[in-house]
């Protein structure tokens, strides 16, 4: 195995410090307190949004939404609260060195002091952030030999007078030291996920069960409304999908899984072939259980509860048949399983 010259406490560390002094300092962030990116921090990581990987993506739109710590490391599936300050200090490093070098990628795509394999190499290494055993992988070499065109090219630049070149080919051989867990990033909830989740449970109580309704505006929705209406506004949907029952869900998804995601389904009937109610699963919520007491629950649901047939809103009101969250897929009978949305 090459000894690598930046170890991952290292890039940390000197991640942190960077972060602190120019405005991103995660680490003095209360458990319970809102992360904040102001406009300025925002506009830097949409310049380079399409160079950050999905993990980084993720924690960034939920720091943009103001988040806490805390909720931070429910929704990314973290150890701990520190684990979520890490990801965003990372995070933060990492749209600091695109923004930085983002006008220099064309540049050496185009440089003709570089082979065509020491080209590909550095930009799979300094700018896709590839590692080097992705990339001894992906174009047959070993290890070693990959490893030595990183810094022969690099040598190469700094002799032609590209310093410029050089410097960034450095750091990106430092970010290699902040890439994300990839079994982590393995279980990363995919963004659309994170997005349907913070939309449902900024509704919950507030959508009533009508039946035969489709408008989440009106917030008048039934159980395939909900789920239709939800998955249409983040883009999982086109916005043409037709109006169907749970039953016609079911067959549209038709992938059954045991371990489910946030945004996946959950189906009730009596069998496949007669499914009589759909709802989302968000997985794991802190709530309040019967006496009152907060509780983490780890298959939590969410979707339109109590609603009959011919429902109408003022009956809806008066029942309390609304959107609201269910701590087990056992709460009602029926119970056939879980879909998986993609």
């Amino acid at each position: 195995m090459i000894e690598r010259p930046h170890r991952n406490a290292q890039a940390r560390k000197r991640a942190r410090e960077v972060n602190t002094v120019r405005g991103w300092d995660f680490e003095r962030v209360a458990s319970k307190e809102p992360v904040t990116v102001d406009s300025s921090q925002w506009e830097q990581v949409e310049q380079v949004w399409k160079y950050l990987q999905r993990e980084e993506r993720v924690v960034l739109q939920l720091a943009r939404e103001g988040k806490t710590v805390s909720e931070i490391a429910v929704v990314m599936n973290l150890p701990g609260k520190q684990w979520a300050r890490k990801e965003l200090d990372r995070a933060a490093t990492i749209v600091r060195y695109f923004v930085k070098w983002v006008e220099k990628f064309s540049e050496l795509r185009a440089c003709s002091d570089l082979s065509r394999e020491q080209i590909k190499i550095l930009t799979l290494y300094a700018i896709r952030r590839k590692t080097v055993l992705e990339i001894s992988e992906r174009l047959g070499k070993a290890e070693r030999t990959v490893y030595q065109s990183v810094l022969k090219a690099t040598s190469k630049l700094e002799e032609a007078g590209r310093t410029c070149l050089a410097e960034m080919v450095r750091e990106g051989i430092e970010m290699q030291g902040l890439r994300g867990n990839r079994k982590r990033r393995a279980t990363m909830p995919e963004l659309w996920r994170v997005k349907l989740r913070d939309l449902l449970l900024s509704k919950v109580g507030e959508v009533w069960y009508v039946w035969g309704g489709q408008s989440l505006k009106n917030e008048s929705l039934d159980c395939s409304g909900l789920v239709i209406e939800a998955l249409k506004a983040v883009d999982v949907l086109p916005k043409d999908f037709m109006d169907m029952k749970a039953s016609g869900l079911a067959k549209h998804f038709s992938t059954t899984v045991r371990n489910p995601k946030a945004g996946d389904l959950v189906f009730f009937g009596s069998s496949w072939q007669k499914v009589t109610h759909v709802m989302f699963y968000i997985g794991a919520m802190t709530v309040a259980d019967k006496v009152g007491e907060m509780r983490t629950f780890k298959n939590c649901l969410i979707g339109m509860c109590g609603g009959r047939k011919n429902m109408s809103k003022p009956w809806a009101k008066m029942t309390g048949a609304a959107l609201w969250i269910r701590t087990t897929p056992r709460y009602r009978s029926g119970f056939l399983g879980y879909r998986r949305v993609q």
